[in-house]
C-alpha cells in the first residue's frame, strides 16, 4: 500500500511525537503519582483534575477483593 504525501507527513509527526513521549517523557512522573494520580491540568479551562495512569477500570476487572487497595499497599 502506498501512502500519499499527506498520509507521510501525519505518520512522521505522529513517529516524532511518539519519540518524545516514550524515549524522552518530560515531565518525568514518580511511581504514586502514576499509580496514586496526581493533578493534571486542562489545557482547555484551566481546571486542574487528579488522574492516574491505572485508573477505574483497569481495577474493575477483578473483582470481589478490592484489588486498587491491595496493589497500593503492596506495592
Amino acid at each position: 500500500m502506498l501512502l500519499s504525501k499527506s498520509e507521510k507527513a501525519i505518520f512522521r509527526l505522529i513517529s516524532e511525537k511518539a519519540e518524545i513521549v516514550f524515549y524522552n517523557p518530560s515531565p518525568l512522573y514518580s511511581y504514586c503519582d502514576i499509580i496514586e494520580g496526581c493533578l493534571v491540568k486542562n489545557p482547555f479551562n484551566g481546571e486542574y483534575k487528579k488522574m492516574s495512569a491505572v485508573d477505574n477500570n483497569t481495577w474493575r476487572g477483578f473483582r470481589g477483593f478490592h484489588p486498587k487497595e491491595v496493589f497500593i499497599g503492596y506495592f
